[in-house]
């Protein structure tokens, strides 16, 4: 049972998150602003798909030990039990079916993915889409063709590439000199920071007067 009850944009975001992998394998990218909860859309996406596909594993990588600690202990909210897979906090268990791992290990123990995985989702996307994990998603896909990406990040955007997705949520086009070889083809939500403030999740910024 949840500890926790999904606001009404989280609940939005993890519908349309669930019917993008349903419907496709092409890398989906959910933009969410900062204080949005990116860690509970996280567990609640990852709790779905696992029971949706029956014991099929969803592999959660993020760039360091802090958000993995702090992703897999929103996942365990769920009354679900969570597997890590990293050197930093010196635990390489794959006994579960969702799994919260650092890049460097697990390309350093990819003998021991097979085709169980169906989806990988990348927190902090925009500065996830490293070789090492490039390669991990290449290894992934050849073990399961129908291998499901899907990112978070509340910065879509790259120095020296643009934007990381092709498409935006109204289906238009990104210019390509503003999106060099995106790595994700639709921005599938958007979660503003105008959002959390019309229904009173951040406060104003008042700038007093001098």
């Amino acid at each position: 049972m949840n500890a926790y009850k999904l606001r009404d944009y989280q609940s939005e975001c993890v519908d349309t998150a669930i019917d993008w992998l349903k419907s496709t394998t092409s890398p989906g990218l959910i933009e969410a602003f900062t204080a949005s909860g990116k860690s509970i859309i996280i567990a609640e996406i990852a709790r779905k798909i696992t029971s949706l596909t029956n014991g099929k594993k969803v592999l959660v990588l993020q760039p360091n030990r802090e958000l993995l600690m702090q992703n897999a202990e929103k996942y365990r909210l769920t009354g679900e039990r969570c597997s890590l897979f990293s050197a930093s906090v010196g635990v390489k268990s794959l006994r579960h079916n969702v799994i919260f791992g650092t890049a460097l290990t697990i390309k350093n123990y990819l003998d021991r993915f097979g085709n169980e995985t169906c989806l990988v989702i990348l927190d902090e996307a925009d500065a996830s889409l490293t070789p090492t994990i490039l390669s991990i998603i290449k290894h992934l896909r050849e073990q399961n063709p129908k291998l499901r990406i899907l990112g978070l990040t509340s910065s879509p955007y790259k120095m020296g590439s643009g934007y990381i997705y092709r498409l935006d949520i109204n289906d238009n086009p990104v210019p390509e000199d503003k999106a060099i070889n995106p790595f994700f083809t639709k921005q599938i939500v958007h979660i503003s920071g105008r959002c959390l403030l019309d229904q009173g999740y951040v406060s104003p910024i008042v700038v007093p007067s001098i």
